[in-house]
């Protein structure tokens, strides 16, 4: 781990203290002295500007370091320096670009959300912080700085990080100044020996104003989003003992962490079980209000106006069996109903440990293909149960009729770069890994499931 005195003073902080005094070598001496010892004197007083997490503090952080950040006053501007992590020699990372306040960062027994994004879906994070309580890590993917100063970077880089800052003071007005997520984010590496430090103006959203709407003219810089890079990077943000991995355009039923947190301390914490917390999820027409309980959901499914996700395009990837028994559960009991796994395409969301214990998702699955429901897969042979939990649910706006014509693009693109590939590799390190019986268990992950093969429903018996 890089200690904090080896990053206290980088060259490339040194050439930007250069580059606003140019007056005489003589000059730039005795003002980068000056400069130097105020900052000194910041740090001292607030250790905050400048930190590493220690291992105490971040008790579920998978990774060695994390960045170095250094808030430097030079008037007219507010630079804050960041060092961004390589991951895996792949992306570079900037974490805690926001930060958990002290309330959210204690919560231990709490359900952190795990999301990812892309700029066109951080407007979503205004609706998750009026439904979710507790702890909420966000990775965000951009496309790559074209220079270590964004202000100079490209204009989709401008761009995004304006309306993220914008984003945020919004976000901050709403909770009363009490952060409640932590914002990551990452880029690709694309070649370079060592992943750069980003000088970015605090007052950014200022000089180059930019609306969260005008996100949707950006499109990503790759053709397959990697979307589980995103959920690693954003689980390895989190705190908390328990955690789920979501997506951010679904909103959560009332009390939902809640009573997943109270369930997860008994069940997880306390008894150390191998169990993944399910819930039911729902889509809801455009045209009516999102339900926030039970009996509001009750009614909407009674005249068609919500429905089971997915029902009408994938219901075996998401139908869960007895629903009018959960239908008809008293409300003010919340029991949780273990359920056989015995369909490798259900992709259910959970909530589970944050340990070592519970898989990471694996990156070589990209978008659209199976990107989490091999994480079921993973979990049964891992020794996992699933029990589903009555009463709570989250929904989606919007109910889908046909599959969309991205997702035919995506399918036919990847077949025809080979990603089909990813499942016979997947599958022959199970059967390496296991024995026969596990296999049989749990099953073979399917891209496409051959005619001669029947696949039960988890709706059913």
């Amino acid at each position: 781990m890089k200690l904090c005195s080896q990053n206290r003073k980088p060259e490339k902080y040194k050439q930007t203290e250069a580059m606003f005094y140019r007056r005489s070598y003589k000059c730039v001496y005795l003002k980068s002295i000056a400069i130097f010892v105020v900052v000194l004197f910041v740090l001292s007083v607030k250790p905050g500007f400048l930190r590493v997490p220690s291992e105490n503090h971040h008790p579920h952080r998978f990774i060695k370091s994390f960045p170095i950040t250094t808030t430097v006053n030079i008037t007219p501007k507010v630079i804050t320096i960041f060092q961004t992590i390589n991951y895996k020699d792949k992306y570079c990372v900037l974490y805690y670009l926001w930060d958990y306040d002290s309330e959210f960062a204690t919560m231990k027994n709490a359900v952190t959300l795990v999301l990812h994004a892309s700029p066109t879906h951080l407007k979503h994070l205004e609706a998750q912080i009026r439904s979710w309580t507790g702890p909420i890590s966000v990775a965000v993917f951009v496309p790559t700085p074209e220079d270590t100063q964004i202000r100079k970077s490209g204009i989709r880089v401008k761009a995004i990080f304006s309306a993220i800052r914008k984003l945020e003071k919004r976000l901050l007005a709403i909770q009363n100044d009490r952060s409640q997520i932590a914002l990551h984010v990452f880029f690709e590496k694309k070649g370079t020996s060592e992943c750069p430090t980003l000088n970015i103006s605090r007052n950014f959203d200022l000089e180059f104003p930019v609306e969260l709407d005008e996100m949707e003219h950006f499109t990503l810089p790759v053709k397959l989003y990697p979307i589980n890079a995103g959920r690693n990077i954003a689980r390895e943000g989190v705190m908390s003992d328990l955690f789920i991995s979501g997506d951010a355009e679904q909103v959560y039923s009332d009390g939902f962490e809640k009573v997943m947190s109270m369930i997860g301390a008994e069940l997880i914490i306390k008894q150390k079980r191998k169990v993944a917390l399910v819930h039911r999820r729902f889509e809801v027409a455009d045209n009516v209000e999102l339900p926030r309980n039970k009996a509001e959901l009750k009614k909407l499914l009674a005249n068609d106006s919500a429905v089971p996700f997915h029902k009408f395009v994938y219901p075996i990837g998401h139908e869960i069996r007895y629903l009018d028994d959960w239908l008809a559960c008293p409300d003010d009991i919340y029991n949780a109903v273990i359920v056989p796994y015995n369909n490798t395409l259900w992709e259910p969301q959970f909530v589970a440990a944050n340990n070592i214990e519970t898989p990471f998702h694996d990156e070589r699955f990209p978008y659209r293909f199976k990107s989490n429901t091999h994480l079921a897969v993973l979990l049964c042979y891992h020794d996992f149960t699933f029990a589903v939990v009555d009463n709570i649910f989250s929904v989606h706006r919007g109910i889908k009729y046909n599959q969309t014509l991205e997702n035919e693009f995506l399918y036919t693109y990847g077949k025809r770069n080979g990603l089909h590939q990813i499942f016979n590799i997947f599958n022959n390190e199970l059967n390496e890994t296991y024995p026969a019986s596990k296999v049989d268990q749990c099953g073979t992950l399917w891209f496409d499931v051959p005619q001669n093969v029947t696949l039960k429903s988890n709706c059913t018996s």
